[in-house]
């Protein structure tokens, strides 16, 4: 059985010649001009609803480790041995590259939504959330508001049931601390050792308040950290000296008192009584002393432990937008536009062939 075969002729491949294509395109600049005009219309549109932000950075040096002079009983059995411990480093309880984590917690990002700020364009201060939600511009996807305000409703009623420390968040709480969580960072440089807190708010006022606020909470935070056992026992004695240093003056005025009334030498009941007075003085002065002494060798200690976190740039109000950069967003339009028209004329030009 005999095969057709097709003996027709071959499809010729579409060839467009350069100098062609550029002489269309000449014929056809008006074409590009236009493209070129529209993007980057279109581009300026768009950067000019975009909200302005501004940054403001704080930069820190945290001590890296301290130097302390081990027991004598050590060096001296090092000498022994022809070793010298001299200083020897002692670690810092938390690595310094770890400290930028403490301003992604929730705990801290709690406390940032309720600081009262000043913006510039408000005569009063505002909570730093109610300062968003004038400059909020994304939304929670449609019904996830409302399913997680119901788990959110599910969990409170069965608080009692659960642990103190458990945070629960409803859907609104939760896109507030995400959009604080973004517009905050925080990076370690491992080479110079310096901590750079950068925030990003929509008010130039408010971004250096928030930098100031969040820099403290971090050196407060490392340094309750750091010497939180040294801390308590500072309290506790300040709280003892108290109480010792009432005693004293209940009993010296108790003395004042006994020798205003009784002012006979000769009857022997009132100078005993006067001698226990007198003792009880002597015994809450000790006391007060003591404990006056121990309470500065605490708070010299807790200062000697304490890490050293020192500001080296300050925060300060920004004067230039950090974004949107309009030139550059028009520029870009403008070239998408231009690219988008020269692309629509080459597609003519090979229907045409």
């Amino acid at each position: 059985m005999p095969v057709l075969q097709n003996t027709g002729p071959a499809e010729a491949p579409v060839i467009v010649h350069a100098p062609a294509f550029f002489y269309y395109l000449r014929k056809k600049a008006w074409v590009v001009l236009a493209g070129l005009l529209a993007g980057g219309g279109l581009g300026a549109a768009l950067a000019y609803q975009l909200p302005e932000e501004y940054n403001s950075a704080v930069q820190i040096l945290p001590e890296i480790g301290s130097s302390t002079p081990k027991a004598g009983g050590l060096n001296a059995l090092a000498d022994l041995t022809g070793v010298s411990l001299g200083m020897m480093s002692n670690s810092e309880a938390v690595r310094p590259d770890l400290y930028p984590n403490v301003l992604k917690s929730t705990p801290f990002l709690l406390k940032l939504s309720s600081l009262r700020v000043l913006p510039k364009d408000r005569p009063a201060t505002e909570t730093l959330t109610a300062f968003l939600a004038r400059h909020q511009h994304r939304l929670l996807p449609f019904g996830q508001n409302n399913r997680a305000d119901s788990a959110a409703a599910a969990i409170l009623s069965r608080r009692d049931s659960l642990q103190q420390d458990i945070v629960i968040l409803n859907a609104l709480q939760t896109s507030q601390l995400q959009e604080l969580r973004e517009r905050l960072s925080a990076s370690y440089d491992k080479k110079s050792g310096i901590i750079v807190v950068d925030v990003r708010m929509p008010d130039p006022i408010v971004a250096a308040q928030v930098a100031e606020f969040s820099t403290n909470y971090l050196i407060d935070y490392m340094l309750r950290y750091r010497s939180g056992k040294q801390a308590e026992e500072v309290e506790f004695l300040e709280k003892q000296m108290g109480n010792a240093r009432g005693r004293f003056y209940a009993a010296d005025r108790a003395v004042k008192s006994y020798k205003d009334r009784n002012r006979n030498p000769f009857f022997s009941i009132s100078n005993a009584e006067e001698t226990r007075l007198q003792s009880e003085v002597s015994i809450a002065q000790g006391l007060y002393t003591s404990l006056a002494s121990q309470y500065e060798q605490a708070r010299l200690k807790l200062r000697q432990e304490a890490p050293v976190l020192k500001i080296l740039d300050p925060p300060t109000v920004p004067l230039k937008r950090s974004s949107p950069n309009r030139p550059l967003i028009m520029l870009e339009g403008a070239l998408v536009g231009a690219a988008l028209a020269l692309l629509l004329l080459f597609v003519r030009m090979l229907a045409r062939s």
